[in-house]
C-alpha cells in the first residue's frame, strides 16, 4: 500500500513536469543596460581627461610624422644639391683648362656653373679665374646681350668679396665693377641708348642688393686718417671708389625713369648721408661730389627723392642733423642762378625752389630740437652771450645730450643757411607781393620758425630772419595768408577764420598749421615796428598801404 502511494506521487510529478513546459529550458543571460563604465563607476571628468589625452597623443604622433617627413625632405634636398654642386664643380675644373676664350657659348656655360655651385670658402680661386677670362674678352661679353643677367649676378658675388673684412685682393673685384659698369665700355659694342639701358639695369640690380652700403664700408676701411676737408682723393683706391659711387648717380640725368632715379638717390642717401657718417664721407666724399666740375651732382633729383614723407616714417631715411648738413653741403654753387636761367621764372614761384624749401623745413627741425651751446657758435653769436652765460652760471644747467660733433655740425648748417649766395637767401631777397604763393610762404615760415626756436636772439643774429623782417611785402603776405586760413562750417555756410577760432581758445583741426607762421609773423613784425614812422601806418595818396 505504501509502495503504491509512492509510485503514484512520482507519476504525478512527472506529469506536471511534462505537461506544464513553457519553453524556458535554460537560464537567460542578464544584461546591464547602463554599460561597463557604470560597473567600474568612472566619473565624467576622468572620461573627458582620458579622451583629451588620447587626442593629444594622436596629434603629437601626427606632428612627429610630419616633422620627420620635412626633415628627411630637407636632408635629401641638401644632399642632392651638394652632390649636384660637387658634380658641376668637378665638371668646371675639367672644362676650364681646355676652354677657348673665343667660344662665348662655353664661357657662358662656365659662368652659369659657377653661379650655381659658388661657395665663398671653396670657390674663390675659381671666381677669380673666370673673372679674369671675362675681363680679357669684355667686348665680346657686351656684344652677347644674353649674358648681361649672368654678369650682374657675377658682380653681386664680387660685392660680397668687398663686404668681407678679410685680406682678399681687391684688384679683380674692383676691375670687374669698373669694366662692366662703364658706359664708355658698353658704347664700344652697342649704341648709346642700348648702353644706357644695359648699364642702368646693372646698377639698378646691384643697388637693390647693397651696392652703396658695400662701397661705403670699403671706403671707411681703406681710407687713411684725414686732416681736413679736401675734394682730392687721399689714395688712388679712394678715387676709384668715388668713381664707382658717382656712376649710377650721374646716370639719373640720362635715364628718364622715375623708379631708377628714386631708388638710386634714396639708397645713396640712406647709405652715405644719414646717421653719423664716418670721416671719409664728411671730409672727402661730400666736398668731392659738390666741387667736381666735370660731373655735376644731380641736386634736383636728390631733392626730389626726399619729398615722400613715408620714407622718413618707415625708417628708410633718417631725419637727423647729418642729413641736413649733407643737403646744404651738396647744394651746388650758383644754384639759384641756374634755376632762374633754366625756368625763366622768379624763384619764389619755381617748383624746384618750393620742393627745396619743403625739404629744408622738415630737416631744420633738428636745429630747434638740439641744444646748441654758445661755445660752438663763435661765428654767429657776439660776446654778449658770454655775459649772459656768466649771469646764469649760478642756476642749474641741464646736461646737454647733443654731442660736441653734432653741435659743431648744426652750427655750420645755420651758417650755410644764412649765407647770401644760398638759394634760400637769394629767393627771399627778391620777393615781390605777386610772388608769394601759399607753398612758398609755408616752407619759409617753417624754416624761420625752426631758426627762431634755436636761440633766444635768433631774430637779431640770423641774416635770413632780419632780412625778411625788413621786407614789408613778405610780412603783409604772411598776414594775408594767416587771415585767409579758415575752418569749414558744419552747416555749409562760410568758413570761420582760424585766427578767430584761436583767439577764442577753441581747439580746431587746422590750428596746428597756423601756429608756426603766426609765431614768425609776430617775431618779424616786432622787429619791423620799431623802425616805422607813424605816417607809415596810414595810406598814402594812392590809397596803397605802405606797411
Amino acid at each position: 500500500m505504501q509502495c503504491n502511494k509512492t509510485l503514484s506521487g512520482v507519476t504525478l510529478f512527472y506529469q506536471k513536469v511534462m505537461y506544464s513546459f513553457e519553453g524556458d529550458f535554460r537560464r537567460k543571460p542578464q544584461q546591464n543596460l547602463a554599460g561597463a563604465s557604470a560597473q567600474r563607476k568612472t566619473d565624467r571628468d576622468a572620461l573627458i581627461l582620458q579622451s583629451q589625452q588620447q587626442r593629444q597623443k594622436r596629434e603629437e604622433h601626427r606632428r612627429r610624422l610630419n616633422s620627420t617627413i620635412k626633415i628627411q625632405a630637407y636632408v635629401r634636398s641638401y644632399l642632392t644639391r651638394k652632390h649636384s654642386k660637387q658634380y658641376e664643380r668637378e665638371k668646371f675644373d675639367y672644362i676650364f683648362p681646355k676652354t677657348n676664350p673665343d667660344n662665348q657659348v662655353l664661357v657662358s656655360s662656365l659662368v652659369s656653373k659657377i653661379l650655381f655651385f659658388y661657395d665663398e670658402q671653396k670657390d674663390y680661386n675659381r671666381l677669380i679665374s673666370i673673372s679674369q677670362l671675362l675681363l680679357k674678352q669684355w667686348q665680346k661679353v657686351f656684344q652677347s646681350g644674353g649674358s648681361s643677367i649672368q654678369i650682374r649676378r657675377l658682380l653681386v658675388l664680387h660685392l660680397r668679396l668687398l663686404r668681407e673684412e678679410s685680406e682678399v685682393s681687391l684688384a679683380v673685384p674692383l676691375r670687374m665693377l669698373e669694366v662692366f659698369t662703364s658706359l664708355q665700355s658698353a658704347e664700344s659694342s652697342m649704341s648709346y641708348e642700348e648702353a644706357v639701358n644695359v648699364i642702368g639695369g646693372s646698377f639698378f640690380y646691384l643697388i637693390k642688393r647693397g651696392y652703396f652700403k658695400d662701397l661705403c664700408n670699403l671706403m671707411c676701411q681703406r681710407t687713411p686718417p684725414l686732416y681736413g676737408h679736401s675734394p682730392n682723393p687721399p689714395t688712388p683706391l679712394c678715387g676709384a671708389l668715388l668713381d664707382l659711387i658717382q656712376r649710377p648717380i650721374n646716370l639719373t640725368t640720362q635715364i628718364n625713369t622715375i623708379e631708377y632715379e628714386d631708388t638710386v638717390m634714396t639708397e645713396f642717401t640712406s647709405a652715405f648721408l644719414c646717421n653719423p657718417y664716418p670721416e671719409p664721407v664728411e671730409m672727402y666724399m661730400l666736398p668731392a661730389l659738390a666741387m667736381d666740375p666735370n660731373r655735376r651732382f644731380p641736386f634736383i633729383s636728390f631733392v626730389r627723392s626726399m619729398q615722400d614723407e613715408s620714407k622718413f616714417t618707415s625708417g628708410k631715411l633718417v631725419n637727423d642733423s647729418w642729413l641736413l648738413h649733407s643737403v646744404l653741403s651738396l647744394e651746388p654753387p650758383g644754384f639759384a642762378d641756374y634755376l632762374r636761367g633754366a625756368d625763366h621764372a622768379r624763384l619764389a614761384n619755381n617748383p624746384t625752389v618750393i620742393e627745396y624749401l619743403k625739404v629744408l623745413a622738415r630737416l631744420t627741425e633738428n636745429v630747434c630740437n638740439k641744444q646748441i651751446t654758445y661755445e660752438y657758435e663763435d661765428s654767429l653769436y657776439s660776446q654778449e652771450t658770454a655775459a649772459d652765460k656768466d649771469e646764469d652760471s649760478d642756476s642749474e644747467v641741464e646736461p646737454n645730450p647733443t654731442s660736441v660733433r653734432e653741435q659743431s655740425l648744426l652750427t655750420r648748417c645755420i651758417e650755410m643757411i644764412n649765407e647770401p649766395e644760398r638759394c634760400v637767401m637769394v629767393a627771399c631777397s627778391q620777393i615781390n607781393e605777386n610772388d608769394l604763393c601759399e607753398d612758398f610762404l609755408e616752407g619759409i615760415s617753417k624754416i624761420c620758425h625752426n631758426l627762431l626756436l634755436s636761440h633766444k636772439m635768433a631774430l637779431h643774429k640770423y641774416r635770413l630772419l632780419y632780412t625778411l623782417a625788413f621786407k614789408p611785402p613778405f610780412v603783409r603776405g604772411v598776414w594775408r595768408w594767416l587771415s585767409g586760413m579758415s575752418q569749414a562750417s558744419s552747416f555749409g555756410g562760410p568758413g570761420t577764420p582760424l585766427l578767430a577760432v584761436l583767439s577764442r581758445g577753441v581747439g580746431a583741426p587746422g590750428v596746428g598749421r597756423l601756429l608756426a607762421p603766426l609765431a614768425v609773423f609776430c617775431a618779424l613784425f616786432t622787429l619791423l615796428i620799431g623802425t616805422l614812422h607813424d605816417a607809415e601806418f596810414f595810406r598814402d595818396g594812392d590809397d596803397k598801404p605802405t606797411v
